[in-house]
């Protein structure tokens, strides 16, 4: 079996290490969305991360402790 396309979300705040998973996973041979690699300028940011959830078996949302107290989770 393939391994599956993986999509990562994160908060800017988590960038740094966002990057250094997206990347460890690559290392392995993941097929990886991440937005710093995968959209290119002047590309709709919403159609670049709709192409990407579409084209994804695995959606990973890395959450910070705080996440849950954000006002734009409600």
């Amino acid at each position: 079996m393939d391994k599956p396309k993986v999509f990562i979300s994160h908060s800017a705040l988590d960038a740094e290490w966002a990057r250094s998973f997206a990347q460890a996973l690559k290392q392995r041979g993941v097929t990886v969305w991440f937005d710093e690699f995968d959209v290119h300028p002047g590309e709709s940011l919403r159609e670049a991360l709709e192409s990407g959830l579409r084209g994804s078996d695995v959606f990973v949302a890395l959450l910070d402790p705080e996440y849950p107290a954000k006002p734009n989770l409600l």
